[in-house]
Parts: C-alpha cells; sequence; structure tokens
C-alpha cells in the first residue's frame, strides 16, 4: 500500500512538474555529467535531469518538441546491458564493441526522460541536427571526417557522408534533405544531401570554420570562422562567400536575433560577447568572463542563453542591450543547447 501511495504521489510531482516547464523548455547537455539539465524558459531555472548521456556534448530537439537526440563527444563508448529492445535488435552492442573507438547516439523523449534507443555511429560526434521534418539526425565525426545521418523514423544509422577533416558543425536547409557541415580542419563548408548521401558542394571559407547558424530565409550561412578571428558569411544557395566580418579571438557560438538584423557570436578568447548589426555594420559587446561558450537563443522573447567555458553556468542575456538578468547555474559546463519551439512565447 505504501509503495502504491509513493508511486502516485511521484507520478503526481512529475506530471505536475512537466506541466510546469511547458510553457518553454531550454535543454542543457553536461558532458562530465553524464545528463541533460531541463530549464524552464519562464523562470530561468534548472527544473529537471535527464541522466544517461555519456560524455553528451552535442544535442537536437525535435520539430515537435517530443524526441531529443544527443551525441557523445567521447570515443570508445559502449552499449551497455539493459538497453532498450529495438538496439539489441539491430546489433548495437556488436556494433559499438567491435568498432573500439565508436561512439554512440542516445534518443530520449523529452516528456519523461527515458531512453528509447542507443545508437552505434563510427566515432565520437561533436554536434548533432535534425532535420525540420524530423527524419533524419546529422551527427558530425570530427574523428571520422565525415557525418553519421540516422534515420529517426526507423531508429538506425543510415549512412555515412565522406566531408573533409575534422567536421564540427551541422545546419539543415528547409528542405530538409540539405545539411552544411562545417568542416574546421579543411576550412570548408560542405553541402550535403542526407537523402542520397551525396555531397553536393564544397565552399571554401576562412580558417578553421566551427559553429553557424542560417538566416531565416535561408540565403545566408554564418560561419564562425575561429581560425581567422572572423564570421564567413556564405550566399546561398550558389554557395560564394560575400563578406567576411571580423569579430577577434576564437569565436565560438553564434546565433541570430529575433529579427534577423542583429548577429552574436561568443568570443571565447577575449570574454566577450559581441553583437553585429547585418544592416550597418555597427557593433556592441561587453565583456563575459570567463569564456563564454555556446550560444543559442531563446524563441519568443530577445533573450540569450550564453554558456561559459570555465564554469559551470549559463548567463541570460538581453539581446537588445546584451545585459545580463540571470545566471543559471549547473552541475558541469553546458554544450550545444537546445530550445523548444515555443520556448518564451
Amino acid at each position: 500500500m505504501r509503495a502504491r501511495l509513493f508511486s502516485l504521489l511521484f507520478a503526481g510531482f512529475v506530471a505536475a512538474a512537466s506541466a510546469e516547464v511547458s510553457a518553454g523548455q531550454a535543454y542543457l547537455p553536461m558532458g562530465q555529467a553524464r545528463g541533460i539539465a531541463v530549464v524552464d524558459t519562464q523562470r530561468d531555472a534548472v527544473v529537471g535531469h535527464l541522466p544517461g548521456v555519456p560524455s553528451g556534448h552535442g544535442l537536437a530537439l525535435s520539430p515537435d518538441g517530443g524526441l531529443l537526440v544527443a551525441a557523445s563527444l567521447a570515443a570508445g563508448a559502449t552499449m551497455e546491458a539493459g538497453e532498450p529492445e529495438h538496439a539489441a535488435h539491430h546489433g548495437g552492442k556488436a556494433a559499438a564493441r567491435e568498432s573500439g573507438g565508436g561512439g554512440v547516439v542516445t534518443l530520449i523523449r523529452a516528456a519523461t526522460g527515458a531512453v528509447v534507443a542507443r545508437i552505434a555511429i563510427p566515432g565520437p560526434s561533436h554536434h548533432v541536427a535534425i532535420t525540420p521534418d524530423g527524419r533524419y539526425a546529422v551527427a558530425t565525426l570530427m574523428r571520422d571526417g565525415g557525418v553519421a545521418v540516422i534515420d529517426l523514423r526507423e531508429r538506425r544509422l543510415a549512412r555515412v557522408v565522406p566531408t573533409g577533416v575534422a567536421p564540427n558543425y551541422a545546419v539543415p536547409a528547409a528542405d530538409s534533405r540539405t545539411v552544411y557541415v562545417s568542416n574546421s580542419g579543411s576550412a570548408t563548408v560542405s553541402v550535403v544531401d542526407v537523402v542520397t548521401g551525396r555531397v553536393r558542394d564544397s565552399v571554401t571559407v576562412d580558417a578553421g570554420p566551427e559553429h553557424m547558424v542560417l538566416s531565416g530565409d535561408g540565403e545566408r550561412l554564418y560561419v564562425n570562422a575561429a581560425g581567422a578571428g572572423a564570421v564567413t558569411v556564405v550566399a546561398l544557395p550558389e554557395g560564394r562567400v560575400v563578406r567576411s566580418l571580423e569579430t577577434g579571438r576564437d569565436p565560438h557560438g553564434i546565433a541570430l536575433g529575433r529579427s534577423g538584423r542583429r548577429l552574436f557570436v561568443a568570443l571565447t578568447g577575449e570574454d566577450r560577447l559581441l553583437a553585429i548589426d547585418l544592416r550597418d555594420g555597427s557593433r556592441t559587446s561587453r565583456v563575459l568572463a570567463p569564456m563564454p561558450y555556446h550560444l543559442a537563443r531563446v524563441p519568443g522573447n530577445g533573450r540569450l542563453y550564453v554558456s561559459s567555458r570555465g564554469e559551470s553556468r549559463v548567463w541570460v542575456v538581453d539581446g537588445r542591450d546584451l545585459g545580463v538578468s540571470a545566471s543559471i547555474q549547473t552541475s558541469a559546463v553546458v554544450h550545444q543547447m537546445a530550445m523548444s519551439a515555443e520556448a518564451g512565447q
């Protein structure tokens, strides 16, 4: 009787917590903490923790908000006993063990934190993206020179596409088959067709391309070039470099404002957050210390979440004046953040 009463109370608590954060949620992967912090973006407060993500660095949320895709940065990850039945049916244990230095992508129900599947991929992955139709996830394989394309409907590795040296970041286009991949060791951006597995084009950009963001109309791709201290602007679909915006040392996280008129760049090497007006080129910046790192815009309210590479925290920044309104304490350093589509609205 006591056990049943406890179960009912616990279920009620979980339901209440889910309702409490449904207005807007951010998911913050914390590699060293082996989990994901769930943040209520209305209150800028941690309200939950999703465990079971080894060395989680890359993270993406499906367009319907139901599924999280988490990529492991550590090599040699193996499937554990008690994995979901689907993974066992597709040989997940054998594939991970035989690869030796393979990696794992974890699929998680966002509402409950339940692990749906673990999918073995050839190696460690830096970042991950999901196509707008929710069909494919793309994980960059920095060691293996390509991307792993995962079929989320069938929950399996569909194909591996070679792209270049040290692929870092992936950004999908609106057509749900084109994905742009930055290759930091090749100074290129690959244009990948995830359905056919073909690289349609390769664009040479400034040195050390890493994080990227695509304009709302899909006509401009902004590429952080960490090796050049700049943002390369690529015109699409022709794949032509039209501009290089000097930023400062070690640009890392990047995001566009709600209107698409301002570009925000986290300068890890200068302890600064930079905002560039794309209409007239004017700039504002503020000190954020130590080491501003990953950057994400909270949809609907003009705020930014900026993680620190040197501390376990995320700053909440007003996109209008770069003022810091809050600091969210986390269990470990936060990497690629994922926002629910309705967050902050």
